[in-house]
């Protein structure tokens, strides 16, 4: 059993924006962003009266991850976007 829980800090930018810092189990540090950790602070903020109908962070990258909610009955239905940058290639060998 792995112990441990990925946790997202939120915070209003200077600016008068959201900001989101993630840290994530299995990396045990902080991740430059996380799209799961975006939809569920939105999630959240929507239920708290926060941010209505989504938001926009900033992660720790600098870019911006935006999340637009709607409901169907008790179901959420996310939309996320952002940028994507490919930043690792690799290949399996034969087996």
């Amino acid at each position: 059993l792995r112990q441990g829980a990925n946790v997202n800090f939120v915070s209003r930018d200077s600016d008068g924006g959201w900001r989101m810092r993630t840290y994530e189990r299995g990396v045990e540090g902080e991740t430059l962003a996380c799209g799961t950790g975006a939809v569920a602070t939105a999630v959240l903020m929507d239920a708290w009266g926060i941010s209505p109908g989504g938001i926009s962070l900033r992660t720790q990258s600098g870019r911006t991850l935006s999340v637009r909610l709607r409901r169907e009955g008790d179901a959420w239905l996310p939309s996320l976007s952002g940028e994507g940058r490919l930043v690792f290639e690799g290949r399996f060998a034969e087996v």
